[in-house]
């Protein structure tokens, strides 16, 4: 899929470095590390490794799988070692922050109206503000996406190295 839906990759175990990573080891391992972070339901299937996480799940903010509404991990022997490779779902990273920043539209949005519609004669007209509220809420939504999305991306590879290669 990719961006903005899923962030997707690989890591490559080398097996002549790590011999005693399989992919029978690896599996396991990743389902404990998916506990570990809290996911709120993993499961094994076949050389899969899922997991789904609740829309709202008591965990810190700053927990590896935060961004994801779900995701896999798939064990392969590849020419080099064995392949981890993942496709994790942003989805849930979109959805919150389109509602927070749809939020903040939403107040201004009140304010501009209710201050054009005030009998005050002190009261500006901020219609004229509409453009300019839409273009730095849309600068705001891409600033606040584009920036987890990126420490989101950034943290996976490192995480299951961590992991994995103990």
């Amino acid at each position: 899929m990719g961006f903005p839906v899923s962030i997707d990759g690989s890591i490559i175990i080398d097996s002549s470095i790590y011999p005693e990573i399989t992919a029978a080891v690896v599996a396991p391992r990743l389902r404990a590390m998916l506990v570990e972070a809290k996911a709120s339901h993993v499961e094994i299937v076949g050389d899969d490794v899922q997991f789904r996480n609740y829309f709202l799940w008591p965990v810190w903010n700053w927990n590896i799988l935060v961004p994801y509404e779900a995701g896999r991990f798939t064990v392969a022997r590849g020419a080099d070692g064995l392949e981890v490779q993942y496709e994790l779902n942003t989805r849930r990273l979109l959805k919150v922050v389109t509602a927070i920043v749809g939020l903040m539209g939403a107040f201004f949005l009140v304010g501009v109206v209710a201050s054009t519609l005030s009998d005050d004669p002190n009261a500006q007209d901020m219609a004229g503000s509409l453009p300019v509220l839409a273009v730095l809420l849309l600068g705001f939504w891409l600033w606040l996406f584009g920036m987890n999305y990126l420490i989101a991306r950034f943290r996976v590879r490192p995480w299951l190295r961590s992991g994995l290669i103990y």
